[in-house]
């Protein structure tokens, strides 16, 4: 399991054998970032370059 704060970050880590990637929702959120985008944006990387990795988001503060 990766932890992840950016797309780039969730594909360099699936390419690089990781089975399972965690975007830290709540400590994006924190920061001003919309922690839901980067699921958003790793999902349509993950479609299209047929990646392995699954997404296990963590820190969820609220919905």
């Amino acid at each position: 399991m990766t932890l992840i704060f950016s797309v780039a970050q969730g594909l360099m880590a699936a390419k690089a054998g990781a089975i399972f990637i965690s975007p830290f929702l709540g400590r994006l959120d924190d920061i001003g970032a919309p922690g839901i985008k980067l699921i958003e944006g790793y999902g349509q990387f993950w479609i299209t370059t047929d990646q392995k990795a699954e997404i296990i988001a963590v820190s969820i503060r609220s919905l």
